[in-house]
């Protein structure tokens, strides 16, 4: 061991110390305190409606224990939401369903409207508090199950610091996650205990845990995969033994399950939700990329959240960084899961939790449960390096990425922690600044506001609610016609009728894919009928997507009942009506370029 790896080791090793670990959870809550001023954003206001009473049609729940319905499926409200512009564009699919039980969430987000309403920072401040309990619960399954105690010292440290965490803390909406994590660290170490012990109340706990968790969201199904995996390499018990004990979790998901559908939650005709059990087929094709993205994120590959801010011709590439980034990892990793049963649980563990998050697109906020087990793994690994010295480890080519692993978990990673906590504030700062743009006097309730060509959807479809909420007039309708995710050609053909061309097709980018899978396909004459705009599909990409569309409005373009906008430089401004026969183009805007504009 090199005398600078040594003195590294012994560093990290003082994190054996029960006060050492209690310093780094006060660590990474103090980096994730930037939280605390990020704000509303998105989904935050579609909860505040429901929650305050507002006179808003986004939210499909059933009042206050059931505020993550967001489309129930039903075609005539859903042609609703479109018509008036409160959330859903015109090519949403028509049964499109995003519906999610989560009383035990919605819970504290009504405690929190009876508590603090309106108010954002303590709202924020109720996340860092189920982030604390994760970190005291994580804590507890380390001291357990970690291993040796260096290992899970550093491993509680690369957990607690990962930079992953800071889109979900810095997001009230998201709270769901910070509960099932919580739930599902204590039913861990409650089942790990009645293995041991022989523990009844143990075993009770730790099924109340995970129902808990379950009733929190559907993403602590994640748990499930370390309970299989200490059925396999850590229970020594007989087979027959290790698998009853499995049977009560079994039994509470399959109650779970049947209560979730016959009260019709789930999701149906999106591109971003798919329901395992309603669409296995569908759920099989995407779960391999999914799972190597979100793995791959994890353990240092291109982060999950890089998909949606670049170009979808990049996805390819992404895709190929993400695979090179996985084997890179499996040859650093393999030599401590070759010799430790107990690295061999967490590694199984890991790459089973990235299954049921695989139901939506890879981001970086579905990391919990895959992380849990990585951080043990990375530990392991940056610890059997330093043992062996980073520049003899067989060959210098190996020292120099077990080093840049340490380099990106134990420094970058904390860096970039408190950026990540303000990234979704960031994005409602942008959202208001946009929002700001277009007209908020009380004639602009009586008027269709149309919107030619907004970055991303996002930048139109919370508008209404937000508007709602915050009091302010919100447009009688307002349709958005193309996101400026490829490049647009806009041509008008009469007194009525746009055109609009997209080169990359409709479709193209995971925010359009949100609202409509691809595979519900929309054919040459397909139309879409609204109050004052009917769309109508004129050319097909080579896979199936609309190329060009036609909007065809009530009146003459001119009419006062209509006001019409562009995307320029950071919000709306009017768009000067062409003459018949004239066209522009737009040029595509990029999620990366306006997260790190000024509002």
């Amino acid at each position: 061991m090199t005398t600078a790896s040594a003195r590294l080791y012994r560093v990290l090793g003082k994190l054996e110390n029960r006060r050492a670990r209690l310093v780094v959870i006060a660590a990474a809550l103090l980096l994730t305190s930037p939280a605390l001023v990020a704000g509303f954003a998105l989904d935050d206001f579609i909860l505040r409606a429901q929650l305050e009473n507002v006179a808003s049609p986004e939210g499909a729940g059933a009042g206050a224990l059931d505020l993550f319905v967001f489309a129930d499926g039903d075609r005539a409200r859903n042609l609703a939401l479109i018509d008036r512009g409160a959330g859903l564009p015109w090519w949403t699919h028509p049964e499109a369903k995003g519906a999610f039980f989560r009383p035990l969430t919605s819970v504290t987000h009504w405690l929190d409207s009876v508590l603090w309403p309106g108010v954002a920072w303590l709202q924020l401040a109720h996340n860092l508090v189920w982030f604390a309990a994760v970190l005291f619960a994580a804590r507890l399954v380390y001291r357990r199950l970690g291993g040796t105690a260096w290992v899970a010292g550093v491993a509680l440290l690369v957990f607690a610091l990962d930079e992953t965490h800071g889109s979900v803390v810095g997001w009230i909406a998201n709270r769901n996650s910070l509960i099932a994590t919580t739930c599902g660290l204590l039913a861990l170490a409650a089942h790990d205990r009645a293995r041991r012990e022989g523990r009844w109340s143990s075993a009770v706990l730790a099924a109340l845990a995970l129902a808990a968790g379950l009733l929190s969201t559907e993403f602590a199904a994640g748990v499930l995969a370390y309970l299989l995996a200490y059925a396999v390499f850590v229970d020594e018990s007989p087979w027959p033994k290790r698998l009853l004990s499995l049977s009560p979790y079994a039994g509470i998901v399959v109650v779970w399950r049947v209560i979730y559908s016959l009260r019709g939650y789930g999701a149906h005709g999106l591109g971003s939700y798919i329901d395992p059990v309603g669409d296995p087929l569908r759920f099989l094709s995407v779960l391999p990329s999914r799972m190597a993205t979100l793995i791959a994120s994890q353990l240092g590959g291109p982060p999950a959240d890089f998909g949606p801010l670049f170009p979808p011709s990049l996805e390819p590439v992404l895709m190929a960084q993400a695979v090179f980034g996985l084997l890179v990892a499996a040859w650093l990793i393999w030599p401590v899961l070759r010799s430790d049963r107990r690295m061999r649980f967490w590694a199984l563990g890991a790459v089973l939790a990235a299954v049921p998050v695989s139901a939506t697109w890879a981001s970086d906020r579905l990391l919990w449960f895959v992380g849990l087990g990585a951080a043990p793994l990375i530990a392991a690994t940056i610890g059997a390096g330093l043992k062996t010295g980073l520049w003899a480890l067989g060959h210098r080519f190996r020292g120099v990425v077990v080093g840049a692993f340490a380099f990106a978990h134990l420094l970058v990673a904390p860096l970039q922690l408190p950026m990540r906590t303000q990234s979704m504030g960031n994005l409602g700062k942008q959202l208001a600044a946009a929002d700001a743009s277009l007209p908020a006097d009380p004639v602009v309730a009586e008027r269709t506001v149309v919107i030619l060509d907004p970055p991303v959807s996002l930048f139109a479809s919370y508008l209404p609610v937000r508007r709602a909420v915050l009091g302010q007039p919100a447009p009688k309708h307002l349709y958005w016609l193309a996101p400026r995710t490829s490049e647009l050609e806009i041509t008008r053909m009469g007194l009525q009728r746009l055109r609009v061309r997209a080169e990359e097709g409709f479709l193209s980018s995971i925010f359009e894919r949100h609202y409509r899978d691809p595979m519900y396909r929309m054919p040459v004459g397909h139309r879409v009928e609204l109050s004052e705009m009917t769309v109508e599909v004129v050319e097909l990409m080579p896979d199936g997507r609309p190329r060009v569309c036609d909007f065809v409005f009530r009146e003459p373009l001119e009419s006062e009942r209509y006001q019409f906008f562009e995307w320029n430089q950071g919000g709306f401004r009017p768009h000067v009506l062409m003459a018949p026969g004239q066209s522009v183009r737009r040029s595509p805007v990029y999620l990366v370029d306006l997260l790190f504009a000024a509002p």
